[in-house]
């Protein structure tokens, strides 16, 4: 018998998955809708409570950008402009996907 390792390669980080499947499960989601591409979503699936739950560490982001260059004790100039750089990076990750 011969073990012969398969690599296995997901783009998806698991901890990005154990979010979504968090979000999902505090908004009361089953998980019965496979979410086909395209289709309309049904009453019964809670994406709008999915989304916002998703978006909140992203926002999160910058105050925790802010707060950090201010403990390792940059400018003020300095932390706003790490704040900036934080926006800016999240926005062109939005316009590019």
């Amino acid at each position: 018998m011969s073990l012969i390792a398969k690599f296995y390669f997901d783009v998806h980080p698991p901890l990005g998955k154990m979010l979504v499947g968090l979000a999902g499960a505090l908004t009361g989601f089953n998980g019965s809708f496979d979410y086909p591409s395209g289709a309309t979503y049904p009453d019964y699936v809670p994406y709008r409570g999915m989304r916002i739950l998703l978006a909140l560490p992203g926002i999160a982001m910058v105050p925790l950008a802010w707060g950090t260059a201010f403990e390792l004790g940059f400018s003020n100039r300095s932390r706003h402009l790490v704040t900036l750089m934080v926006l800016c990076g999240a926005s062109a990750m939005i316009r590019r996907h």
